[in-house]
C-alpha cells in the first residue's frame, strides 16, 4: 500500500508543477515560483486525502495572497486521467486533494 501512497504523491507532485508552470506560462504568476513545498497526508480525512501548502509557500516570492494563489493553481491543475477527483482550497491557502475510487480498488 505505501507503494500506492507513493505513487499518488508523485503523480500529485507533477500535477502541482505543471499548474505552477501553467500559471507563469500565461502571466497568471510574476516571478519564479518555489517547488520547495511538502504533500501531507492530512491528520483529518475531511480534510481530503492528500494536502499541500504549495500556496502559502509561495505567498512572498510571488506577491499575491496565499488563497489567490491556490484558486490559480487549483483552476490549472489537470486532475483527468490521474487518480485524484478534486480540489478544495482551505484555511489560510492549504490545497486538499481527493483520491477516485479507482485508487482505493487498486491499492
Amino acid at each position: 500500500m505505501s507503494n500506492m501512497i507513493e505513487k499518488a504523491k508523485k503523480q500529485l507532485n507533477e500535477i502541482l508543477l505543471d499548474a505552477m508552470k501553467t500559471c507563469v506560462d500565461t502571466q497568471k504568476f510574476a516571478g519564479e515560483p518555489s517547488t520547495n513545498f511538502v504533500i501531507e497526508i492530512p491528520a483529518d480525512t475531511t480534510h481530503g486525502d492528500f494536502a499541500t501548502n504549495i500556496a502559502m509557500i509561495n505567498a512572498k516570492s510571488l506577491k499575491l495572497a496565499p488563497k489567490a494563489i491556490a484558486t490559480e493553481i487549483v483552476n490549472a491543475a489537470k486532475l483527468e486521467n490521474s487518480y485524484f477527483k478534486n480540489a478544495e482550497i482551505a484555511g489560510p491557502g492549504f490545497i486538499n486533494f481527493f483520491l477516485k475510487q479507482d485508487w482505493f480498488s487498486d491499492t
